[in-house]
């Protein structure tokens, strides 16, 4: 995940999406190129392609990446925001959300059911207070 959002904020070298593409043959001979437009996604989904050859595992990360961001975009994850202690005035996730996102089971249209991802992160919490 750490490596996703350094991906999306340009930290990663080599990364450019503007680089990957694909050209098409018209019937007139002429060659047209398809280029990427540097986004944030792209340069997630090609800075992850790079650790994750395998594409069912790639694939299976990107969902979930996925409705991870429109959870964060919604505000549904607002009260699990905690403070960065590496960026002054950043904020990071609480692990459990990270942890939750990593167990509940997407749904058909690849959201993650608010009530399942719920519990999922409260029982994160008290696995984690119950080892003190």
């Amino acid at each position: 995940m750490e490596l996703a959002s350094n991906a999306a904020v340009s930290r990663i070298p080599g990364v450019c999406p503007h680089e990957y593409g694909i050209d098409l043959l018209d019937d007139d001979g002429t060659i047209e190129s398809l280029r990427l437009a540097d986004t944030p996604i792209h340069r997630v989904m090609l800075a992850i392609s790079r650790e994750i050859p395998d594409s069912h595992r790639f694939f299976s990360f990107m969902w979930r990446y996925r409705g991870l961001m429109q959870l964060i975009e919604s505000g549904y994850l607002n009260p699990w925001r905690i403070e960065d202690p590496y960026a002054s005035g950043g904020e990071q996730l609480h692990p459990a959300v990270l942890d939750a996102a990593r167990k509940v089971t997407l749904d058909f249209n690849g959201n993650f059911p608010l009530k399942s991802f719920e519990a999922a992160i409260t029982d994160s919490i008290k696995e984690d207070l119950s080892i003190y």
